[in-house]
């Protein structure tokens, strides 16, 4: 892999970040968290505003009952592997 591909940063959607969040989620679950903690580590994901408002919205809604943990974690600023910085 070449230094200007390495560098490339990586616009990561909602979807992702969904399946991160969701325990629930099985393989997604663990190919999300994988994708993120590895893009995180190389400095390499970006989060857009409108992504963070979907994940929000998406992730808070209270008809998915099956949410609810990630509900609580989202609000609580606990969802560790999403490290957004």
């Amino acid at each position: 892999m070449t230094d200007s591909i390495a560098a490339t940063k990586i616009l990561v959607d909602t979807n992702i970040l969904i399946y991160a969040a969701d325990l629930q989620a099985g393989d997604k679950n663990l190919r999300a968290v994988e994708l993120v903690d590895d893009l995180t580590a190389q400095n390499r994901m970006v989060v857009s505003a409108q992504v963070l408002n979907e994940f929000y919205h998406a992730a808070t809604r209270p008809n998915k009952p099956h949410r609810k943990p990630v509900r609580r974690k989202f609000i609580r600023g606990g969802l560790d592997p999403i490290a957004l910085g």
